[in-house]
């Protein structure tokens, strides 16, 4: 079991508390190198901090310790951190096959068609990329955008015309 204030430092949103937290993450993971939900938080944290090369490695480590194990909120949120981390780092291969993985296990989560579309934009996929764009952007609430998903829907698929 991790010391309780990994969470609380995990809470707060300033960096002097997310540095404290990779160091008690990096002595708990020590002893316990199988626990994914600590590898993800402490993914989580390096990307906090801008520091996505050191992030890399961490969610790696929560993958192959059982992603499945982690919240699937915490899924959520890894397939977009490390597909956004690897875009970061010039992955952009990787960063796409993470990307779609977790389109298709969230297919409803509007964030990963976002870093999808950016993943894309960054290969040079500008069709490819405005496509998913404007495509999440149709399933916003009517109210956000005053009655024209229709028209955005449309526009999505006539892209290749």
């Amino acid at each position: 079991m991790r010391p309780p204030v990994i969470d609380q430092l995990l809470s707060s949103r300033e960096e002097s508390d997310r540095k404290q937290c990779i160091a008690l993450l990096n002595e708990h993971l020590k002893v316990n190198s199988k626990d994914a939900k600590s590898w993800y938080d402490l993914a989580c944290c390096h990307d906090f901090l801008g520091q996505e090369v050191e992030a890399e490695p961490a969610y790696r480590a929560a993958l192959s310790s059982g992603l499945e194990t982690l919240s699937v909120g915490d899924q959520k949120g890894f397939y977009v951190g490390f597909g956004s981390t690897l875009r970061n780092n010039k992955n952009f291969g990787e960063s796409l096959a993470i990307l779609r993985a977790g389109v298709g296990k969230f297919p409803a989560y509007i964030a990963l068609r976002f870093f999808l579309g950016l993943t894309l934009q960054s290969m040079g996929h500008y069709e490819e990329a405005c496509k998913v764009l404007l495509t999440m952007s149709a399933v916003l609430p009517s109210s956000v955008l005053d009655g024209y998903e229709q028209a955005i829907r449309y526009y999505a698929q006539q892209l290749d015309e």
